[in-house]
């Protein structure tokens, strides 16, 4: 089906193939074989979040954390890495806590149909700090190719640029302008809703940064 070489994967990559009619059967089985390696506790490789089969498709994605300690479990997120359930620089109700962890920091949706109208509503807190970085900031993204490339939900524009005077950096979320609980609201558009969509909230690699 495919061949994984270790050059091409030596960080945690999304991998998403497509299954060939003759592995549409009831009796198909999958491996992940390995054939060959240079002995005992070398060339080791490791596999998570396996998913064969449809993905779910919904029309609405609504989560407010305080139903289920274990986020995974909802039918919501496709992936989500070490968050916890728990309260964040002052929250008054339980969320989605990211921290303590060298990785990259992913929460990923399952697929959702929108339509031009819709609305993308979330509240953030980047750090729980009021000092800007510019470093380690929250990027949210989408794509309609279940995980193969990535955009930003919106594009940032400078003074430089034409922005019909609405100055913004986009779908970046840093501490300092977001250190502290932010309701960000953003209106889908068609390019958006033309194919059912993923999302994610992704923060680069810091054991010393949380959202």
């Amino acid at each position: 089906l495919e061949e994984l070489h270790h050059l091409e994967h030596r960080k945690p990559t999304f991998v998403h193939r497509e299954l060939p009619q003759e592995a549409k059967t009831p009796h198909t089985k999958f491996q992940w074989w390995q054939p060959s390696h240079s002995g005992a506790g070398e060339d080791q490789w490791a596999v998570d979040e396996i998913l064969i089969g449809r993905y779910k498709n919904f029309n609405v994605i609504e989560d407010n954390f305080d139903s289920l300690l274990d986020p995974i479990q909802s039918d919501d997120w496709r992936l989500i890495t070490e968050g916890s359930v728990g309260k964040y620089c002052g929250s008054e109700s339980p969320s989605l806590v990211m921290s303590n962890q060298v990785n990259d920091k992913l929460a990923v949706t399952n697929d959702v149909q929108l339509r031009p109208g819709d609305v993308i509503q979330f509240q953030i807190n980047v750090d729980c700090g009021k000092i800007f970085r510019w470093d380690h900031p929250v990027i949210v993204q989408y794509s309609h190719d279940h995980g193969k490339s990535w955009h930003l939900l919106e594009d940032p524009c400078y003074l430089d640029q034409d922005c019909d005077g609405k100055l913004t950096e986009g779908s970046f979320y840093y501490t300092g302008t977001h250190g502290q609980w932010t309701l960000v609201v953003i209106p889908v558009t068609e390019k958006i809703a033309n194919h059912p969509t993923i999302f994610r909230w992704w923060q680069p690699g810091g054991v010393g940064h949380s959202f």
